[in-house]
């Protein structure tokens, strides 16, 4: 079994050489096992041992176990004491998840400080057949089917090539001891009752089933992989980065045969669930501005695409503007001020430069961002009031763009919106003697691409 081990360590390039691995320990059958195949291989390795206080005496007893076992091997012991039930409750766990997380926090902290490249847990081939059937019965996709990876970032498990029974054969042969953990006899747990009652059927079907499970396994994994690849094509074709924005185009989106899964994966980096895809593909054919929240970002439904940005809290700051600033610098742009003492023979066709009469401003002026009720007389309307938010539908902006817009106040009064337009009532006249001349510098995106664009990868 050494020797079936390392083969398995370096077609999955599992150990770097010289490196050394902490074990997780719980002084059962499989990460007793595993110690014995690292010592007599000749690895480095060490120990981490938790004990969850859940068992009464047995925990106690396990942790002692651990502690021999290493000394015996002469390697180093790490033990840490949790008090599992307690975290459990504080933060609205089940004991299973308490456990998960506490460990796994714990044994980070362990590597970093003492230098172990690699955490290597006992997972064999019955659990990984066990959680492809778990998930099963909670309905999943393809991940779920791919039983447990070999490596997630520095967890590695090396005993995923043996069964359980090759185990304890191994461990009789060899005189290897370890305790049984009572919780295992358990029907308590729902992986339990799939090792227990359900596996024992399907092996009377198919004696073999534990290989032809792994095999089956190994297909799905390189199906998954196909999968991520064509993913990966298919956000080059459908998705832009623009600015702090990702833009999804629904024409593309439609071309490429567009169903539950595909809008799923491309959502899925975004934290939107799978029970928002039917609710978001739903919206697509309706009117535009309908949004979607997820954790962490926010989707909106707009006319010829779909706008994710990160809903992350943020500030809207107010700039004063006296009549000798000459720069404003806004996070996203930038405005510029200058006085000319007559206004130009012809005004450039030009949305993000207003002139305004400087007669007609009250200082300081205020620059802000938008918001509802807003309304302003849009010069060439001969005077007429309309709201923003209407001004802001009949130009076709987004919700999103909308709350970036800027808008440059006198006095209470709206005298531009920045990129946009100015109001009627401080446009410049014949009449006027010196003018304010104001100009917005949205802030960049990439130059290599011609359309301010970026593939998403």
């Amino acid at each position: 079994m050494i020797e079936r081990m390392l083969k398995f360590l370096e077609e999955n390039e599992l150990l770097t050489p010289g490196s050394k691995t902490l074990i997780a320990a719980s002084a059962g059958l499989d990460s007793s096992v595993l110690c014995h195949l690292f010592e007599k291989a000749g690895l480095g390795f060490g120990i981490a041992h938790c004990n969850f206080l859940l068992r009464g005496e047995e925990s106690n007893e396990d942790e002692v176990f651990a502690r021999n076992m290493a000394n015996e091997m002469g390697v180093p012991i790490y033990v840490k004491r949790f008090h599992t039930s307690l975290y459990a409750n504080r933060n609205k766990l089940s004991i299973q998840e308490a456990a998960r997380d506490l460990r796994y926090e714990w044994f980070s902290q362990v590597s970093a400080e003492h230098g172990y490249r690699r955490i290597a847990t006992a997972h064999h081939l019955d659990d990984s057949v066990e959680t492809m059937l778990f998930n099963l019965t909670k309905g999943c996709g393809i991940r779920g089917l791919h039983g447990i990876l070999p490596a997630h970032g520095p967890l590695i498990r090396p005993l995923l090539f043996a069964t359980r029974r090759e185990l304890e054969k191994y461990a009789w042969e060899n005189n290897v001891h370890y305790r049984e953990d009572s919780s295992n006899m358990t029907e308590k747990y729902s992986r339990n009752i799939i090792r227990k009652k359900v596996i024992p059927v399907l092996e009377q079907i198919n004696p073999a089933f534990h290989e032809s499970a792994a095999a089956t396994i190994g297909r799905l994994r390189e199906v998954e992989h196909v999968y991520h690849l064509f993913f990966k094509n298919l956000k080059e074709v459908v998705m832009r980065q623009r600015g702090d924005k990702i833009f999804i185009n629904k024409g593309k989106l439609d071309a490429a045969g567009l169903n539950g899964t595909i809008l799923y994966e491309l959502l899925r980096p975004f934290e939107f669930n799978k029970d928002q895809v039917p609710q978001i593909m739903q919206s697509l054919g309706n009117a535009p501005g309908t949004m979607f929240f997820s954790p962490t970002h926010r989707l909106l439904i707009d006319r010829e695409n779909l706008i994710i940005k990160s809903s992350k809290e943020e500030t809207n700051p107010v700039f004063y503007v006296s009549n000798t600033t000459t720069k404003v610098d806004l996070g996203d742009g930038k405005i510029t001020f200058q006085l000319k003492n007559e206004p130009p023979d012809s005004f450039p066709n030009n949305e993000n430069k207003a002139y305004l009469d400087y007669f007609k401003l009250q200082f300081p002026l205020v620059l802000r961002h938008w918001k509802d009720g807003d309304s302003f007389q849009p010069l060439g309307m001969d005077g007429h009031h309309q709201k923003l938010q209407d001004f802001f539908s009949t130009h076709k902006i987004s919700r999103f763009d909308k709350d970036k817009v800027w808008i440059l106040e006198s006095a209470g009064q709206i005298c531009w919106v920045a990129g946009m337009r100015p109001d009627e009532r401080f446009k410049v006249t014949p009449m006027t003697r010196l003018c304010l001349e104001a100009t917005f510098f949205p802030a960049t995106f990439t130059d290599d691409n011609p359309n301010n664009e970026q593939g998403v990868v």
